[in-house]
This record gives structure tokens, C-alpha cells and sequence, in this order.
């Protein structure tokens, strides 16, 4: 498979998966993980591979999901996925939740090797990993995201913490922690990587499989598995909930502009008043749909283009021309 948002490498016994998206910060397109799904699959299945790294290309090792580059557009007007919340719900499982326990419960050990920003889902990948290594200048970002690791990774109360006040964690407080394994100079981060990797290549495979399967299965014990699914249905609704105050906003704009037309056959300000007073509902539109990313772009934006256009209109202006004449000395 020729993939284009990932890069694949072998060194020996070890095999290095690399996203390649460093224009867009490593964003998570659905192609990427798609890609990075098959290169794991791959990489578990060769049985010369004993160990698993995953790397990305350029300074940040995630920003996150890709909520709107062109290529992530383009994908997905070529491979449309229904609108409905069922379409939503099965691609964000499929992608997030489901790939990513794959990864977690691959046969062979796997290290993440970050370097810089490690945002939200970039917490994810490399909470999917068995292994992390960072350099001393990466910051991890948690949130409540579909694969919510997060109350495994760290202590709760630090978890808590980190997500109300959104703040990111450095390098060493996240081994201090116990989220990161080890922290290295930036320009030792590849080389450290590679050689804990190797290290780990040289014991048996069998005995590694073995260790890794045990350690997984005290954690599902636990109720880790269980926990994770419930809390992508939670991050969903929570989703969903923003849509809902997002279309009543939408709906709520819309009344505006249809009683401000009523009113100006009898008031020609009104018009342009109401139109103004309008900005912050289209912009609150605005907002609503970058943060749930669904197709609401024409309306607002067309909005908030004919509102910004409502103080041009001549009504308001004679109004207050004749105001200032009557009163005028």
C-alpha cells in the first residue's frame, strides 16, 4: 500500500511509523489514521518486527483532529458519511475509539516519540501506546476526548486539574506523573527512541507478547476498556448538545432578520438596527460551528456578510440626518 500521510521505516527489528502532515501540525485526518490502522496491522503481522514506534515528521507531534484542511474536505466530499447522528457517531467510533484500542492491544511493544505540541487527540495516539518517549520541550494537552484515557494515565486529581483549567502538561511534570517514560534533549529524542526500541527488540517476542497481553488484561480488569467505550458516547453528547444551542442560535438569527423586515415598512431604521444587533448571534453561529464542525458555513457565513452590510443601508442614515437637523442650532 503507497500511503501519502504517513511514512514507514524499518530499522531491523524495529519498524517506525511516522505521520507525515507537518504543514498542518500533524493533524489527524481520517486518511492518516486509516493509513496508520493499516501500517500497525502490517507491522503486527511480520514477525521480524518486535517492536513498534510511532514518530511524526516536523515540530509538533499533534495538533489534534482535522476539523477542515483541504485535503480532510476533499476526502470527505469524495467519501460523504450521512449527516445524521448515526453517520457521525460510526465514523468518530470507527476513527477514534476503535482504531486506536487496536493499537493499544497490538501483540508487540509500541512507543510513542513525541516532541513538541501533543494536543488532545495527539494525547490519544500516544496514550495508545505501550512506551512514551519525549523530548524536554513537549507539552501534552488532555481533554475529554473519544479514546479518555486520561483518568488511567495520570493520577485522578491531576486529571481533573489539567481539564478544568485546559492547561497543558510539560515533559517533566508528565513523568513525574507517570504518563511520559523518559524525557530527552530535542535533538536526542530519534536516537534515545530508536535505542530503548532496540533494547526492548532483543528479548524474546514471545515473552514480550506474553508481558504485554497480562498488563493489559489487569488494566481491563480494572474496568480500563469499559470505561474508555462509555466515555466516547459522553464526548459525543456532548457534541451533540453544542449542535443543539448552535441551531437554536441559528433559528433564533434567522426570526431576527424576518421580524426586523416586518417592522421596517413601518420604521426604516428598524431594518438596520435589528440587522446590527444581529452580529453577535451570527457570530455566535459562527463559533457554534467550528466547534461540532457540521455544514452550517453557507448560512452563517451569508449572515454575518448581510449583517455586517446593514449599517450601508440609506434608512437608518436619513433617520438620524433628520435627528440631527431638527435639533441642529
Amino acid at each position: 500500500m503507497e500511503y501519502q500521510t504517513i511514512i514507514n521505516e524499518r530499522h531491523g527489528a524495529v519498524a517506525r511509523i511516522i505521520t507525515n502532515r507537518p504543514r498542518y501540525k500533524n493533524a489527524q485526518s481520517r486518511l492518516m489514521i486509516e493509513e496508520l490502522d493499516h501500517a500497525f496491522a502490517v507491522a503486527n503481522a511480520d514477525d521480524d518486527v518486535h517492536v513498534i514506534i510511532l514518530a511524526a515528521a516536523g515540530d509538533t507531534f499533534s495538533s489534534g483532529h482535522d476539523l477542515g484542511t483541504p485535503e480532510e474536505k476533499a476526502d470527505m466530499r469524495q467519501r460523504p458519511v450521512p449527516k445524521r447522528v448515526s453517520g457521525q457517531y460510526g465514523l468518530s467510533r470507527s476513527l477514534f475509539l476503535d482504531a486506536t484500542l487496536r493499537w493499544r492491544n497490538l501483540d508487540k511493544p509500541t512507543i510513542a516519540q513525541v516532541q513538541g505540541k501533543c494536543i488532545f487527540g495527539g494525547w490519544m495516539f500516544a496514550a495508545a501506546m505501550d512506551l512514551i518517549v519525549a523530548s524536554d520541550d513537549a507539552q501534552f494537552l488532555p481533554a475529554l476526548m473519544q479514546y479518555f484515557s486520561v483518568p488511567w494515565d495520570i493520577p485522578i486529581r491531576k486529571a481533573k486539574e489539567a481539564m478544568f483549567r485546559s492547561r497543558f502538561i510539560s515533559a517533566d511534570e508528565a513523568c513525574r506523573l507517570g504518563f511520559v517514560n523518559q524525557v530527552v534533549p530535542r535533538a536526542q529524542l530519534e536516537a534515545e527512541t530508536l535505542a530503548l526500541a532496540r533494547e526492548i527488540a532483543d528479548n524474546d517476542p514471545f515473552t514480550l507478547r506474553m508481558v504485554k497481553w497480562a498488563t493489559n488484561a489487569a488494566q481491563d480488569a480494572m474496568g480500563f476498556s469499559e470505561a474508555v467505550r462509555n466515555a466516547h458516547s459522553l464526548e459525543l453528547e456532548t457534541l451533540a448538545e453544542l449542535g443543539l444551542v448552535g441551531g437554536a442560535l441559528l433559528l433564533g438569527f434567522v426570526a431576527t432578520l424576518v421580524l426586523a423586515t416586518i417592522r421596517s415598512r413601518r420604521r426604516p431604521g428598524a431594518l438596520a438596527r435589528a440587522e446590527t444587533a444581529a452580529v453577535g448571534a451570527a457570530c455566535a453561529v459562527w463559533l457554534a460551528h467550528s466547534a461540532v464542525d457540521w455544514d452550517w458555513q453557507l448560512p452563517a457565513y451569508t449572515g454575518l456578510v448581510l449583517v455586517l452590510a446593514a449599517p450601508l443601508y440609506p434608512y437608518g442614515r436619513r433617520r438620524r440626518s433628520r435627528r440631527r437637523a431638527r435639533f441642529a442650532p
